[in-house]
């Protein structure tokens, strides 16, 4: 199994769980606001508490329901009281507090899944795993040995090798609600947007399913130790136990970024290549029409209105500032009076007179839009005719 295949593409759901999940969105919008907030004071709060201590564990288990977050375990009874080390596949960001709120396991700071100024606030340090690992009378603590997460549908990473003799393995599933079932981490998310979703969907229900203790059999190293524990929890979910690490996941990220952002910039290439095919072309469209006005000016109002007419209205309004190109630098002008009817001709030739001026503001208003008229006329009489277009139709 390929390393991609861990991961999901989207975080959404499709079909009629699309549907129902935009009909909730605006609740959910606003359970995550008041969660958010909630969620605040309650970390503030906690700061109060010692460590671990009962109150903190009782306020946490009370609390917990009301932020979306329940969890169910399974097969209690294979679950050893003496156990001090647990060991599970990692699914999402909040893994390591679902066993530190449930069993009271500990863990290092960065399996929490949360940022930094988050940790001091709830007080967990890297001293208090490394004392229990160093006391096996001081409680228990969580190992994940896939160091990163997995969407838990297809396939476990690797395990990194464990270095303990016995350990309590444990196979975690979540749930979500099916209108609702957003993916809880994807392969490049961040924590704030899966923190986001997290808060933003009903609830989310942690299945923890306990495996019998495994201890490491003679002759056995670490690796060969990790790799049975890995199938033992792969098996209990119904996955596969995969040969990808997590550093294989890390270089998937890099060329999955890189190949999306060639793709963006592939995309923005066409768009613009696409934009100035269409550019020139209206550009040499105005200039059948306006043979004396310069490419460049044309092209200026042309990328602000993306429209012929408009452009060509703006010209002979006077909103175009331009230098006329010479009679003898603009071809196009005698072959667009020697190609439109006589009639046309006559009165484009007419309009290269120079007219008499007129005395009144309203002759002029006039006068110049029966000049534009029959500009815009003679420039619609050689479209019909170099498109072989019939007079009959809406052109």
């Amino acid at each position: 199994m390929e390393v991609k295949e861990l991961f999901r593409e989207s975080r959404y759901p499709s079909g009629l769980s699309a549907l129902l999940l935009s009909v909730y969105s605006p609740f959910g919008l606003l359970l995550a606001v008041l969660r958010f907030l909630f969620g605040l004071q309650l970390i503030l709060t906690s700061r109060l508490l010692p460590q671990l201590s009962i109150a903190k564990s009782k306020a946490f288990h009370i609390v917990c329901p009301l932020l979306g977050l329940l969890v169910s375990h399974e097969n209690k009874e294979a679950k050893d009281t003496t156990s001090r080390v647990f060991v599970a596949n990692h699914v999402t960001r909040w893994d390591a507090l679902i066993f530190h709120l449930t069993l009271g396991c500990l863990t290092k700071p960065k399996d929490w899944g949360l940022p930094l100024w988050v940790n001091d606030l709830l007080g967990i340090k890297d001293d208090l795993v490394d004392e229990r690992h160093q006391d096996s009378d001081s409680g228990s603590v969580l190992l994940l040995p896939e160091g990163t997460t997995t969407s838990g549908t297809k396939g476990l990473l690797k395990f990194a090798p464990c270095e303990f003799s016995a350990v309590q393995p444990v196979a975690v599933k979540i749930k979500r609600p099916a209108f609702a079932d957003v993916a809880p981490t994807l392969l490049s998310s961040s924590t704030w947007a899966d923190l986001f979703w997290f808060l933003f969907t009903p609830y989310t229900m942690y299945t923890l399913i306990f495996l019998p203790v495994m201890r490491r059999e003679e002759d056995e190293d670490d690796s060969a130790f990790a790799k049975r524990l890995q199938t033992e929890i792969a098996a209990a979910l119904g996955l596969s136990a995969t040969t990808c690490t997590a550093a294989d996941k890390a270089e998937w990220a890099k060329r999955r970024a890189a190949e999306l952002r060639r793709q963006a910039a592939a995309a923005r290439r066409a768009l613009a290549q696409g934009t100035s095919s269409d550019l020139q072309r209206m550009v040499r469209q105005v200039a059948e029409v306006l043979p004396r006005v310069p490419h460049e000016a044309i092209l200026r109002d042309l990328m602000r209105t993306r429209s012929v007419d408009i452009t060509i209205s703006n010209i002979l309004e006077g909103q175009v500032r331009y230098d006329p190109l010479p009679e003898s630098v603009s071809p196009l002008s005698s072959t667009l009076i020697t190609s439109i009817p006589s009639g046309a001709s006559q009165s484009t030739s007419s309009e290269s007179c120079p007219p008499c001026f007129p005395k009144s503001a309203q002759e002029r208003m006039q006068s110049f839009h029966e000049r534009k008229a029959r500009l815009i006329e003679n420039a619609r009489q050689k479209y019909i005719e170099k498109h072989g277009l019939k007079m009959g139709l809406n052109c």
